[in-house]
C-alpha cells in the first residue's frame, strides 16, 4: 500500500488560497451571496470540482 504526505505548510497554504477563491466567489457571483454560502464551503466546492475534474481526465484510481 503506498501512502503520501503532505507538507504542513503547504497545507496550510492551500487552505488560505481556497479561502481566498471562495471570497471572490462569494463577491461576484450572485447566487452565492442570495443563499449565504460562507467563503470556506464556495472554495471547498472549487477544491472539488478541480480534483474532480483531474480524477475523471487523468482516470486516477485511489489506493
Amino acid at each position: 500500500m503506498s501512502f503520501f504526505s503532505v507538507h504542513p505548510f503547504l497545507s496550510f497554504n492551500l487552505a488560505v488560497v481556497l479561502l481566498i477563491a471562495g471570497k471572490i466567489l462569494t463577491l461576484n457571483l450572485d447566487l452565492l451571496r442570495r443563499y449565504s454560502i460562507p467563503e470556506p464551503v464556495a472554495g471547498g466546492f472549487l477544491c472539488i470540482a478541480v480534483t474532480g475534474t483531474l480524477w475523471a481526465v487523468f482516470d486516477l484510481r485511489g489506493v
